[in-house]
């Protein structure tokens, strides 16, 4: 296998991780609504008083973030760094 041929193997690999990247933000932000509908559920049905649900909120809101953003961030990073290694590839075919 050729510099070239290892180096758009790469390229195709880390686009199709960063898809996959994409969708794991999106179902973490999914997975956290669900829990906080489920959280509106336990507090309506009397389960969880006020400052429970409170602190259940909170916290999946800020689990939810951080995971959502880390993931979405990261196959964001990645699309970034497949595009710029696929130019310079390019590049250097070229010349």
């Amino acid at each position: 296998m050729s510099p070239d041929e290892r180096d758009r193997y790469r390229v195709a690999r880390a686009r199709s991780v960063a898809r996959l990247m994409r969708r794991l933000g999106w179902i973490s932000l999914a997975v956290g609504v669900t829990a906080l509908v489920g959280i509106v559920a336990l507090l309506a049905v009397g389960d969880l008083d006020g400052e429970e649900a409170l602190l259940a909120v909170t916290g999946t809101v800020l689990a939810t973030m951080v995971s959502g953003a880390a993931t979405y961030g990261s196959g964001m990073n990645l699309t970034l760094s497949a595009s710029r290694l696929d130019r310079d590839i390019a590049w250097s075919n070229r010349t």
